[in-house]
């Protein structure tokens, strides 16, 4: 396998990692039956200057993007990850951590990908904790990454969790060529790297994304996208919560919704359609 996570040891500390060895195979019981090359590396940091910690998940899932009948064991595979994720945050108490998930997906569609993993995940009859990152991860925006005699396509990607994560910055990637492929005396790998900058949420811009995927929900203006767990319907009442008396009125509810116009593509028109349905 080709995975790494590194940091600069001035800026971060490593609080813990641990791995994931794919399975592509299991018995009549479900225990896993032979080990593959392939694996996932998860890595919790903490930044030295603010404290703030994250999660970094990097993998490289199961080869030949071309081959649709490989998504199935791709999905397979992101499932595993997800479920260690689940398991790693609740080990070190971080399930609040953004995570963020990179590396060579080799999938020509990861919205396909990672619907199939999150269906998969919830047909689960298990009691594992899971995490919301599978649910609500957005992926950086780039173009082909990959452009080879064989092949021109997208399949490395930075996944990140848009709840506490702010997007800031994309880096360019080189114009890729059929007529020039890959590798070639610019680019040593059959792959480019993808480069991006994030900004950590505050508590409070975490607590509004959840308030606003609530509000939205029950006030039945549109289906929310992502499913609420405990957790983020715990932040999300903080929210309207505003005098933190264990209670939310209809004024605080008020008050609270109207502070969400604008967030995320949420229109005036929209809260406001949510509002006119509740008591006065």
């Amino acid at each position: 396998s080709s995975d790494l996570v590194a940091w600069r040891r001035s800026k971060f500390d490593l609080i813990s990692h641990t791995w994931v060895e794919y399975c592509d195979t299991f018995d009549e019981v479900g225990r896993p039956v032979g080990q593959k090359d392939r694996v996932a590396l998860l890595s919790l940091l903490r930044a030295k200057t603010t404290d703030d910690r994250i999660c970094v998940v990097s993998t490289h899932l199961a080869r030949n993007p071309e081959l649709e009948e490989l998504d199935k064991l791709r999905c397979r595979q992101v499932g595993q990850v997800v479920r260690r994720l689940g398991s790693f945050v609740t080990e070190h108490d971080a399930r609040s951590a953004p995570v963020v998930l990179l590396g060579d997906m080799n999938a020509t569609s990861f919205r396909k990908l990672l619907g199939m993993s999150s269906a998969a995940t919830l047909l689960r009859k298990d009691e594992t904790f899971v995490h919301p990152f599978i649910f609500e991860c957005a992926d950086v925006p780039s173009g082909p990454t990959s452009c080879t005699a064989a092949r021109n396509v997208r399949i490395d990607a930075i996944l990140y969790q848009q709840s506490c994560l702010e997007l800031t910055a994309v880096g360019d990637l080189p114009v890729l060529s059929p007529e020039d492929p890959i590798p070639n005396k610019d680019h040593p790998s059959d792959h480019v790297p993808i480069t991006s900058t994030f900004r950590v949420f505050s508590e409070q811009e975490v607590a509004k994304y959840w308030a606003r995927e609530w509000y939205l929900e029950v006030a039945g203006v549109r289906g929310g996208s992502l499913p609420l767990g405990p957790d983020q319907l715990a932040i999300a009442f903080s929210f309207f919560d505003r005098n933190r008396d264990g209670r939310m009125s209809i004024a605080e509810l008020r008050n609270s919704v109207s502070s969400l116009v604008g967030t995320a593509g949420t229109s005036e028109e929209e809260l406001g359609s949510g509002l006119s349905s509740l008591p006065q």
